[in-house]
């Protein structure tokens, strides 16, 4: 990408002036993400990794969907033919306005009190405005498939196997495997067995990472969008719950900042206690049956994503939480 980077000065009109890469933003994975300087303004450039447009198209479509329901989304800049997707050579980017905005993800950092309430009520606009009338979007939530998780899991465990020396994450990645093989063994649910939970489009990575807060904890703007899909809400209410204030991804956790966090989203939006046990088992049995980040790792060579790995000990207290 850096090589074409001239390139998106034939683009954009913003870009009209020439370009300069200011810097390598390290967040994100499923884009390379630059800050961009172009006229003494700065833009925010991300390089998409989906080699199917489609997967873009579908984020987009949310990020506009949402925004026309009041929710405020960073929206991309249309290039010179009136798209929000530029093609250049082998890869899809997107320019937007550049926004700069506060986060609390890091560990030890002091949450303003207003933050896990205003994370929750924007969660709840977000769904609420999913539930009808929105746009077709081509990913939908799927149920775990037994078959293809010892099938990936095996061919993962083999090429581990068969390395003479280990680091920490192969004994990590290793042990987490199999505890994951026995754990789906035993387990006897499917997704038929949560007929009922309510569905919509969904954010698909709502957290405390992919949200700008104002310095007193209001969220101001809500960004990547990239895994957005139709699912059942509840999951994605646990799944933003665990990834904003679990201790297991270093977040700093707190059943104060849980609690609130739920009580904003109840506010916007009603929840039963019983769809959020339900949003419990669902969550975890994605969990289990999850390896994108060893197969990123072992069959992609992609370590970018090392750091997500799930260990036996995170499967662990998650199981005993649910």
């Amino acid at each position: 990408m850096l090589n074409n980077i001239n390139i998106l000065a034939t683009k954009f009109t913003e870009l009209s002036s020439g370009v300069m890469i200011s810097n390598k933003i390290t967040a994100g994975y499923l884009s390379e993400n630059f800050v961009v300087v172009s006229g003494g303004r700065k833009y925010f450039l991300k390089q998409y990794r989906f080699k199917e447009k489609r997967r873009i198209v579908d984020a987009h479509k949310a990020k506009l969907f949402f925004a026309s329901k009041g929710v405020p989304v960073i929206i991309p800049l249309k290039n010179n033919e009136g798209e929000t997707i530029t093609q250049i050579g082998n890869v899809f980017v997107s320019l937007f306005p550049f926004v700069e905005g506060f986060q609390f993800v890091s560990k030890g950092t002091t949450v303003p009190a207003q933050a896990p309430k205003s994370l929750g009520i924007m969660l709840g606009r977000i769904h609420k405005a999913g539930e009808s009338r929105y746009p077709e979007i081509s990913e939908v939530f799927k149920s775990w498939n037994k078959d293809e998780f010892f099938e990936d899991a095996d061919s993962i465990l083999e090429i581990i196997n068969n390395k003479k020396i280990l680091t920490d994450f192969d004994r990590q990645a290793k042990e987490a495997i199999e505890f994951k093989k026995k754990c789906v063994k035993e387990e006897k649910l499917s997704l038929a067995d949560m007929e009922g939970l309510r569905t919509g489009l969904i954010h698909g990575d709502y957290h405390d990472g992919n949200v700008f807060f104002d310095k007193d904890g209001t969220v101001t703007h809500v960004f990547d969008f990239e895994k957005t899909c139709i699912a059942p809400c509840v999951f994605e209410i646990i799944r933003a719950m665990q990834y904003s204030y679990s201790t297991g991804h270093n977040r700093p956790g707190s059943e104060k900042y849980i609690g609130e966090f739920l009580n904003g989203y109840r506010t916007e939006r009603p929840v039963s206690d019983e769809e959020l046990k339900l949003g419990k088992e669902l969550f975890y049995q994605r969990e289990i049956h999850g390896l994108w980040v060893e197969k990123e790792h072992y069959l992609k060579n992609n370590s970018r994503v090392d750091m997500l790995l799930h260990t036996k000990k995170y499967l662990q207290d998650l199981s005993r939480g649910m």
